[in-house]
């Protein structure tokens, strides 16, 4: 990214030199906020290849994502080491939640869940947990009251799991799959990888 903002003071240091009408500055720093939006945030919303999104990650300085990569392949350890350098607080807390509840240690898990503050992620998390615990009504609750349509349809099939109906769930999540991008798709296809494991 330093590159970038070399070209863009080299730039404006012609322009300036050329005499450039004001527009052309604004022209020039409107393409570079474009590209740098598209850098940081075309792979983790519409990126189409799942490989792409890996490598992002994978390459990124940001923990967060770094965490992401690593918890997406199963590296367990490297996830856990990068827990205490992700910030702010509240996303290392969610960040934590992930990681407990692969590792199935849903105890641990919901105890976190219950000081997260009032949002979609503390009521999926909390749903998946719920349901893994078999504590019900918390489960059917915290469901109630996610409004993401991919995050309920992803409850659907987690519940489809524990009902035994391994096949039901994979097939719905082939038929969604096409439609998703970035870090969606990312989280199904890694989804996927997790249920075929389990039903061989």
């Amino acid at each position: 990214m330093i590159h970038s903002y070399i070209v863009l003071f080299i730039l404006s240091f012609i322009l300036s030199l050329l005499n450039a009408p004001t527009w052309s500055f604004i022209l020039l720093f409107i393409i570079f906020v474009l590209y740098y939006l598209n850098r940081q945030f075309y792979p983790l919303l519409f990126e189409k290849d799942v490989n792409k999104i890996l490598d992002f990650l994978k390459t990124s300085k940001n923990k967060q994502h770094q965490f992401t990569y690593h918890f997406m392949q199963g590296n367990t350890y490297e996830a856990e080491q990068l827990l205490k350098k992700i910030n702010p607080k509240s996303l290392q807390d969610i960040s934590t939640i992930m990681l407990l509840a692969k590792q199935k240690q849903y105890n641990e898990a919901n105890n976190l869940v219950s000081h997260l503050k009032e949002n979609e992620y503390k009521w999926y998390y909390g749903a998946i947990i719920s349901l893994n615990l078999g504590e019900l009504d918390s489960y059917e609750d915290y469901k109630s009251r996610i409004k993401n349509p991919i995050n309920r349809s992803w409850i659907d099939m987690a519940q489809l799991m524990s009902e035994g109906k391994k096949a039901e769930a994979l097939s719905l999540l082939d038929k969604q799959l096409p439609t998703l991008r970035g870090l969606k798709l990312l989280s199904a296809y890694t989804y996927k990888k997790e249920i075929t494991q389990e039903a061989n």
